[in-house]
């Protein structure tokens, strides 16, 4: 070996550490971020899942209320129906007396 080797072995020695200390360093604070991320990720997910609940249970009561309500308009139809044919006979009825009495006169 020279004399460079040696001095070049000597500086070698003396960055390796410092540079395994940085690059441990660095991947330390990586792994944090990546953590942190995780966290930030998962928080954001429920957050969101309690979201969509409160919403998908809002859209399952408004639900509950149209077909409530649709029930109701139902019923008020066959009423309507049924007043309608009411007052077809009644119309009818009328219309009769009313020929009879003209045949009377």
């Amino acid at each position: 070996m020279s004399f460079v080797d040696i001095d070049e072995l000597e500086t070698l020695q003396q960055t390796i550490p410092a540079e395994i200390e940085n690059l441990v360093n660095t991947l330390a604070i990586d792994f944090r971020e990546a953590a942190e991320t995780t966290m930030n990720l998962m928080s954001l997910y429920a957050s969101h899942l309690i979201n969509i609940t409160s919403k998908s249970d809002s859209t399952v009561d408004m639900t509950k209320d149209f077909i409530l309500k649709c029930e109701n308009l139902e019923e008020n139809l066959q009423n309507v129906e049924k007043l309608a044919k009411q007052i077809n006979f009644m119309r009818r009825y009328c219309e009769e007396l009313e020929k009879k009495i003209n045949k009377t006169f």
